[in-house]
């Protein structure tokens, strides 16, 4: 039995948004990690994979509002959502930063999503420092 695809699409999330770390995302959405876990484990009275439910999905919409709820459903387009341009910026005392775009909706970015970026911009970097060292290597032999 194959785990569901939507269940594979909320694996890419966690993967993304908190390398893995099941625990981590959990927290993040708050919910118990068991009921996250569930998601991957097969019930040993029904001998499937459990469906994510609805309060998980509205959880992860919430809380990433940048990842496209069409694909999380149907897995038709991009995880995320294009982001379009952007008009003005600001931020408050909660470590918010506002963005209005050119649409006149508006997006929150938190200290999480910067904590992310930062988190793979890093990683890039890492992988970039690897492979010029690699290249280093094949270039002085």
């Amino acid at each position: 039995m194959e785990i569901p695809n939507i269940n594979k699409r909320i694996r890419q999330i966690i993967d993304y948004y908190a390398n893995g770390v099941v625990k981590k995302f959990a927290e993040n959405i708050e919910m118990q990690q068991q009921t996250l876990n569930r998601l991957f484990v097969i019930d040993k009275r029904t001998g499937k994979y459990p469906i994510a439910t609805t309060d998980i999905l509205q959880k992860i919409s919430e809380m990433y509002d940048c990842v496209d709820v069409n694909w999380l459903l149907t897995g038709q387009g991009k995880m995320l959502r294009n982001n379009q341009k952007i008009e003005n910026i600001t931020g408050n005392a909660n470590n918010n930063l506002n963005i209005g775009r050119d649409n006149n909706a508006g997006i929150n970015i938190t200290s999480q999503h910067v904590e992310d970026f930062i988190r793979i911009t890093e990683k890039n970097q890492e992988q970039t420092d690897r492979m010029l060292s690699i290249i280093e290597k094949m270039v002085n032999k």
